[in-house]
């Protein structure tokens, strides 16, 4: 699934969960996170729509979100100029850990590092 969000290919990606589950298999975090990251890389507010969708199933299914998943979640965020989810979406995380991760380098629960745009420009908040 996760070749399938690389290489831009979600409608192969949506096709490997959905197989999975009618075959009785409870898919694992990094589906999950490999399907938010393949409609996150789509680029559009409806793509973005659909990640957050898929987070939300993940979660009523039990599966916990991860680091990762949290960081395509706020990837998408940026994508769409949501600043007040991605504030909500970074407290979350960091409910469920005592502290975060962004980009390998370790931030204070109170401080939040913003990437906007295509060139990935980040600033702390």
């Amino acid at each position: 699934m996760s070749a399938c969000a690389q290489a831009g290919r979600r409608d192969m990606a949506e096709k490997l969960l959905l197989l999975m589950q009618q075959a009785g298999m409870q898919p694992t975090v990094q589906a999950y996170t490999a399907l938010i990251h393949a409609w996150v890389k789509e680029g559009t507010s409806a793509s973005v729509a659909a990640a957050f969708a898929v987070h939300r199933d993940m979660c009523a299914a039990g599966v916990a979100p991860t680091d990762v998943t949290y960081s395509c979640l706020l990837q998408g965020c940026g994508v769409v100029g949501d600043v007040e989810r991605a504030l909500g979406l970074y407290q979350q995380a960091c409910s469920e850990v005592w502290w975060c991760w962004w980009g390998g380098v370790g931030v204070e629960s109170d401080t939040l590092v913003w990437c906007v745009g295509t060139d990935n420009v980040c600033v702390g908040v």
